[in-house]
């Protein structure tokens, strides 16, 4: 393996200790904000928890960074968007700081998507304002972008019709609340105009053998708020775990009855897992590809996994980044030298000599954007 999965991309420091490298569901519901429930101490810490500097330090919230793009792990408490007055007493401000600092960016970060607070996991920042405007387009667009979630829910097997589904629910949204829309009918029949179509697929991964806890992926098609966490509690009777506003204590407290001695950490264990979008090469004679990231699983998450004997998959513990599907930072990265061009079959099909078209690999693609992996390796 090369050096350059451990060495810093030109105009990057490197960052002080970090590593460098179906079926269908259709359903009707209302969505009401409630205050937590549960052992309200627990509870309450959850809902105010607030970050110390050492979380805000950028080797801790840093996974990726190129030319382009920073890519952050991050963490339960850190709300998705600055202070609109960049005051230093908003901490997402504090963290952005810090890692424009850290990583001398000349020009401020920016949101391209959000993420709930409570929510871990991959968050995408622009490091200039036309890259912003080219991923925010791809964003709404929806059609390009693909956000997978991992989740830990309340409920086994039963609670879910098949492995494989889709849940398909309609959003009415007045003055800041949800509640419920009529659904287009088989006759055509519109729906009024603020109703919003709320689309996620999910995949039954694992079901605990001692415990009612099941682990789930989800990728969202559409990205409304609390959608993940509302659809799994409201149609599929399985909140997730430690969820204080869809969820109750009951939940909880079946799994930990069964969990005996080990103590569930009080966080929404809702991670996003990966995300994976369009760019471009910078020479070559195919641009476009795909770029894909991931953040580890946090340790809570682990934890209870590991208590609950369900298995993990060694991408989803770990991270990484991908080009076109070949995972070329992470742990388990193919090496430099087993990567194909990604035009080779392409070539031979058409019957082309390799020497009239120049055949990207992905770790060429990687040394082109500048790329850096600060997680694990």
């Amino acid at each position: 393996m090369r050096q350059t999965f451990l060495t810093r991309a030109p105009g990057f420091p490197r960052i002080s200790d970090a590593v460098a490298q179906t079926g269908s569901l259709r359903f009707r519901w209302v969505h009401r904000e409630a205050s937590p429930k549960g052992d309200s101490t627990a509870a309450k810490e959850h809902k105010r928890r607030r970050l110390s500097p050492k979380d805000l330090a950028p080797r801790k919230l840093v996974l990726y960074a190129d030319k382009s793009i920073v890519v952050l792990d991050k963490p339960n408490g850190l709300v998705s968007q600055p202070s609109p007055t960049n005051s230093d007493a908003d901490q997402t401000s504090v963290a952005f700081k810090n890692i424009e600092s850290a990583l001398s960016l000349p020009e401020p970060l920016r949101t391209v998507h959000r993420l709930d607070k409570p929510t871990t996991g991959t968050f995408l920042l622009a490091r200039t304002a036309a890259v912003a405007r080219e991923l925010s387009l791809q964003f709404a667009r929806r059609d390009t972008v693909r956000k997978t979630y991992l989740a830990l829910v309340c409920g086994d097997a039963s609670a879910f019709p098949r492995k494989r589904g889709v849940i398909e629910s309609t959003w009415d949204i007045a003055d800041g609340r949800v509640s419920v829309a009529p659904w287009k009918d088989a006759e055509g029949q519109d729906p009024n105009a603020s109703t919003k179509k709320a689309v996620t697929e999910y995949q039954l991964v694992a079901t605990s053998a001692v415990a009612p806890l099941s682990l789930v992926r989800l990728g969202l098609v559409t990205g409304y708020k609390a959608q993940i966490r509302a659809q799994l509690a409201q149609v599929l009777g399985a909140p997730i775990l430690s969820d204080t506003t869809f969820g109750t204590s009951k939940h909880v407290k079946e799994v930990q009855r069964a969990l005996g001695d080990f103590k569930i950490t009080p966080c929404l264990y809702l991670h996003s897992s990966r995300i994976s979008f369009t760019r471009y090469r910078p020479t070559g004679p195919r641009k476009e590809f795909r770029f894909g990231i991931g953040a580890p699983l946090p340790q809570a998450f682990r934890a209870v996994c590991d208590a609950a004997e369900i298995s993990l998959d060694r991408d989803d513990l770990d991270g990484g980044v991908w080009v076109d599907g070949v995972k070329v930072r992470g742990s388990d990265a193919v090496k430099p030298e087993e990567m194909v061009p990604a035009q080779s079959r392409d070539l031979a099909v058409r019957g082309q000599a390799q020497a009239q078209v120049e055949a990207t690999l992905p770790e060429d693609t990687i040394e082109q954007l500048g790329g850096v992996w600060y997680g694990r390796i």
